[in-house]
């Protein structure tokens, strides 16, 4: 009878352990403020739990897009703003806005259509920020 005990406890720890981990990750929250027209869709190129490329996209409302999310990990993601329907954008390597996936609250504010970003919120974005602003100097 005992030995069915440790059974179900063991079983019930590693099912729980494994939902933890699971979720375990970067929260983060993604806030885009820009002018651009309101068909237009944001575009977020990032890696996913086993690394393969993930690609979400959020729609603009209110002069904003805003994209929830988690990530495996703190990394670097790509931001293409796209013209209405015009589908995923192929992305070769180059182009994009760089922006950090992080726990936290990310915020970029841009001109019109991503032109002039500026990043902040948490420690890697604002550094990236500081950089940007560093070489505008050059």
């Amino acid at each position: 009878m005992i030995f069915n005990y440790i059974k179900l406890v063991t079983i019930v720890c590693l099912v729980a352990w494994g939902c933890k981990t699971e979720r375990e990750g970067e929260e983060f929250t993604l806030t885009v403020t820009t002018e651009t027209r309101p068909q237009n869709k944001l575009f977020v190129f990032y890696r996913g739990a086993n690394d393969s490329i993930r690609v979400d996209s959020v729609a603009y409302e209110r002069g904003h897009f805003v994209l929830k999310g988690n990530v495996p990990y703190a990394q670097r993601a790509l931001l293409v703003l796209t013209a209405g329907n015009s589908g995923i954008p192929q992305m070769h390597g180059e182009g994009g806005t760089p922006v950090f996936l992080e726990k936290g609250n990310i915020s970029l504010s841009a001109e019109k259509d991503l032109h002039g970003t500026k990043v902040a919120g948490t420690p890697s974005n604002n550094d990236l920020q500081e950089l940007n602003d560093s070489v505008k100097l050059l």
